[in-house]
């Protein structure tokens, strides 16, 4: 995954799926963090992480990760947005697929 700063992670998903409630784990920047709201409907994919964004000595402000995806076989093609923090950043599009494929 390339962030818009510049930096390269590799992220791993892990979803457990009952019905159309997703539960599981999402890394960003290659910490996991829990899956919140996780829904599935049909194809569609949607669900949201938290992380805290750091700015020097200010105390960390909390950022909440937005992920919409489609279901395309063993990958799934993502949109993320994220918002609060110290900054801005556009929409990231990506596609994760099963197994480091």
């Amino acid at each position: 995954m390339k962030y818009d700063w510049g930096a390269e992670h590799r992220e791993t998903f892990e979803f457990q799926v009952r019905g159309d409630q997703v539960n599981g784990s999402a890394s960003f920047l290659r910490l996991p963090r829990s899956i919140e709201e996780g829904r599935l409907d049909g194809g569609r994919l949607s669900f949201a992480t938290r992380s805290d964004e750091v700015l020097g000595d200010a105390p960390p402000r909390e950022v909440i990760h937005r992920y919409r995806g489609e279901v395309e076989g063993n990958a799934i093609r993502f949109t993320l947005a994220s918002t609060g923090g110290y900054s801005r950043h556009p929409p990231l599009e990506f596609v994760a697929r099963r197994g480091g494929e």
